[in-house]
């Protein structure tokens, strides 16, 4: 076994000896996908279902469509660790209990609980959460004495003050390197023969610093059986958890009405969705359908198909969850032990158990899709909206129709002609979401084992490479912007400069983008083309003649104006 794989070791060590943090407490309002607040309790005889609890949204952030996290948006990894490493603490979800005292009013709301109940309630809430609190305290206090009996020496005063001169010394070098790299003359021959030996040196250092370091790390064997031992306490905190849910649970039903407990289940159901949905990774894991459905005013029609929707997603949500706090701890156990096939195995298992949510979600939208008749594509088109939102991003192209709409004193036959070239341009689109869908979905279920090898290949030292292969979705984007320019191309030949000068800036366009005179230019040339009365402007029928030319023209690699 390999035993001292540089720049691994040290990434497992770091995460295994961060400072020990519980995750702190924050307000149950504000935190992202938590239960809103509940409505006042009403009246006896007239009670009623509180204002309904939102779901933390995400974040906003520039993004190009069918694609990648772009800067500025917030998209979380499902995994929501605690402060301190992977070793430093418990997946953060799993330190807050499912019922606080301050969700009296949730169950007083869903379980319709009589006045002279409330107090029992109330006992069995505080309970809970005291008894929750202890065993979290209890559990973390023995992954603190896990992490402190294995945290490496201290290094000695000498060690310190040596790595502290030579942090100052390669400090030194580094801006001298940067002073010889600044300006753009080109370097002569001794100035560029004491640049490499600069950079020589400053990589020396950085590797005698890293031998520092790693010479007080454990060995490698020793990290993974210190994460087998982490591993069996997240497992003993989830069996705890679990039993503390479960006494709770029990106490509560003995003194429910037989009415009352025909609510428990789908009170459960609701509970664990608002927290557990928001914890989704793939596309449409974290979808709620029943917010899609209670848009649409359809939950009596497609109450059969919502029922077992709920029953289905609560058990993937249930088995997700269980199997994700096992997980991290597996993979890099059999990774640091050079078991490829154990490593590969968490990964696929992550893979199932999140798909199994996402598809629990997409098969509900087909389902009462099929219930609602004329509306069924509307709900579908909002679902998957909803599902894969980097998918149905508003294109540039449509902020530049929207932009058009807004010109005053717009020629009538120009808005004709716009509305055309926008049902042309959403028809093609339909089609490049399709696919879309379709290859996000093929991407997704490769993302678990690409991590694997990502991690495999940081624990054997080895670089991450900056490139990568094309992808279908990279081949899907390129179409669409071929169909953005050719058709932003059309619609500003049906402009004046001064009408294209109100439009937002086109995209990512090919040949970058025009300047005012070649716009000018592109658009006396359509003119010339298809003006066949010659009254020096295109009526309706000669920018129908354009349109259809320049929608012939788009599966066409040349360039150019139609016909020449």
């Amino acid at each position: 076994m390999r035993t001292h794989l540089r720049s691994g070791l040290l990434l497992a060590c770091t995460a295994l000896f961060a400072a020990p943090t519980l995750a702190q407490e924050e307000p149950r309002g504000d935190r992202p996908g938590f239960r809103g607040e509940r409505g006042e309790r009403g009246q006896r005889g007239q009670r009623g279902r509180g204002a309904e609890g939102r779901r933390g949204g995400q974040g906003e952030g520039e993004a190009r469509p069918f694609g990648g996290v772009q800067r500025g948006e917030v998209r979380g990894n499902g995994r929501d660790r605690g402060p301190g490493g992977m070793f430093g603490g418990l997946p953060r979800w799993s330190t807050e209990p499912d019922f606080v005292r301050r969700d009296l009013r949730l169950v007083d709301d869903m379980l319709m609980v009589a006045d002279e109940q409330l107090p029992m309630v109330e006992a069995f809430l505080a309970d809970y959460e005291e008894g929750f609190q202890k065993a979290r305290e209890a559990i973390q206090t023995k992954l603190r004495e896990l992490r402190e009996a294995n945290r490496p020496p201290e290094p000695s005063a000498e060690e310190q003050e040596e790595m502290r001169a030579m942090g100052t010394e390669l400090r030194e070098k580094m801006r001298a390197m940067r002073m010889m790299m600044s300006g753009n003359r080109e370097l002569v021959d001794a100035e560029a023969a004491e640049l490499e030996d600069l950079r020589a040196e400053i990589e020396a250092m950085r590797a005698k610093f890293q031998e520092m370091r790693m010479e007080r790390m454990p060995e490698q064997d020793q990290i993974a059986q210190i994460a087998r031992q982490a591993s069996a306490l997240r497992k003993e905190w989830l069996r705890n958890r679990a039993s503390l849910e479960a006494e709770f649970t029990e106490s509560l039903q003995v003194i429910l009405s037989e009415e009352q407990l025909t609510l428990w289940d789908p009170f459960r159901r609701q509970v664990r969705r608002d927290r557990a949905l928001p914890r989704g990774v793939l596309s449409g894991e974290s979808l709620d359908v029943n917010t899609v459905v209670r848009e649409f005013e359809a939950s009596e029609a497609a109450a059969e198909a919502l029922l077992a929707w709920e029953v289905e997603l609560d058990k993937n949500l249930i088995e997700r969850d269980n199997t994700m706090i096992e997980l991290d701890l597996d993979a890099l156990v059999a990774t640091l032990e050079n078991d490829d096939k154990a490593a590969r195995d968490a990964a696929r298992s992550e893979s199932k158990v999140r798909r199994d949510v996402r598809d629990a979600n997409l098969e509900a939208i087909d389902a009462i899709a099929a219930l609602l008749g004329e509306r069924s594509n509307e709900f579908r088109l909002a679902a998957w909206k909803r599902a894969f939102p980097r998918v149905y991003r508003q294109t540039s192209f449509e902020r530049a129709l929207d932009a058009v709409r807004k010109i005053e004193g717009l020629d009538p036959l120009v808005l004709e002609t716009v509305d055309r070239l926008e049902a042309d341009f959403l028809t093609q689109l339909s089609e490049l979401h399709e696919e879309a869908r379709d290859a996000t979905l093929k991407q997704e279920l490769k993302q678990f084992e690409d991590r694997f090898n990502q991690m495999r290949d940081r624990m054997n030292g080895e670089r991450q490479r900056s490139d990568r292969e094309p992808t279908e979705l990279d081949e899907i984007r390129e179409r669409l912007r071929e169909l953005e320019a050719d058709s932003r191309e059309t619609l500003e030949g049906m402009l004046t400069p001064e009408e294209i000068a109100q439009l937002p800036r086109a995209g990512d366009r090919r040949g970058g983008p025009r300047n005012d005179e070649q716009r000018g230019d592109m658009r006396q040339r359509i003119i010339e083309r298809f003006d066949r009365n010659g009254d020096g402007e295109l009526d309706a029928s000669e920018r129908e003649n354009a349109m259809r030319e320049m929608r012939n023209r788009r599966g066409n690699p040349e360039r150019g104006i139609p016909g020449e």
